[in-house]
């Protein structure tokens, strides 16, 4: 296991999708698909630059409790190559990604609609609950150690590689994948798991790749001209700190 702080462990992958928030909302900018003010993007922003403190706060005792566990690498990685690790660790996190998703819709929503509550979407709104991102540390985070990773590097590399990746997949832009969205998720593609249409629903729940989609019959290839609106009838984009964190817990007659 790096041997790094607790609270390095928990706020660095936090400061990397921030900074990965600020590239994607410039290539917004460049290149609109929709006209955004800053004002729109701003709760975002914010909420995005919290998670590293939440991070920080957090990373203590999730240290604590793996170590309590007794968590520790099963495997052994670091004969591969590094780019063979960080290819291997993508695809696996992302498989289990790809089932936790589907985990928090069908068992988690009430958390994991903070993030689908948004009725413009794109890169700054890429952010969910704390309590999401815990559920993701015990999903995806413990089954990552278990690799044997053994330096901070492939981590990072991986961190950094999925946060742009994940932020452009909510982009507001024309940009897009193209005839690579047999094989990669991009904006179009991920807008339909967002999409407000009940023909989308239960659709597109991979983060990089779409194969999982593929296999698992969840796939939606959308067409060239569609771009569907999106968020969630009842809700609306927390405006504030307060609303953001409160959220899942405010009583609503929403599925």
């Amino acid at each position: 296991m790096p041997t790094r702080s607790p609270r390095a462990i928990g706020s660095i992958p936090m400061g990397i999708r921030a900074c990965c928030c600020r590239l994607c909302v410039l290539m917004e900018s460049l290149w609109p698909r929709s006209h955004l003010r800053l004002a729109d993007r701003l709760p975002g922003f914010w909420f995005i630059l919290a998670m590293p403190v939440f991070g920080a706060v957090i990373g203590p005792w999730l240290y604590a409790a793996i170590h309590v566990a007794g968590v520790g690498p099963i495997f052994d990685v670091r004969t591969l190559s590094p780019i063979l690790t960080v290819a291997l660790v993508i695809v696996v996190i992302d498989f289990l990604s790809y089932w936790e998703h589907r985990f928090e819709h069908r068992f988690w929503w009430r958390v994991h609609s903070v993030h689908h509550a948004a009725r413009d979407m794109h890169a700054a709104m890429n952010y969910g609950h704390p309590i999401q991102y815990l559920g993701e540390f015990l999903w995806i985070g413990i089954p990552v150690i278990a690799l044997g990773l053994g330096s901070i590097e492939i981590p990072l590399a991986v961190t950094v590689y999925r946060s742009f990746h994940t932020m452009l997949n909510h982009a507001s832009t024309p940009m897009h994948l193209g005839f690579l969205r047999c094989v990669f998720v991009d904006n179009r593609y991920h807008r339909i798991h967002h999409s407000s249409d009940p023909r989308h629903f239960g659709r597109n729940f991979g983060t990089i790749f779409t194969i999982w989609d593929q296999l698992f019959d969840t796939a939606y290839f959308p067409e060239p001209d569609e771009w569907p609106d999106t968020g969630v009838d009842g809700l609306t984009s927390p405006r504030s700190l307060g609303q953001y964190l409160t959220q899942p817990f405010v009583r609503r007659d929403v599925a």
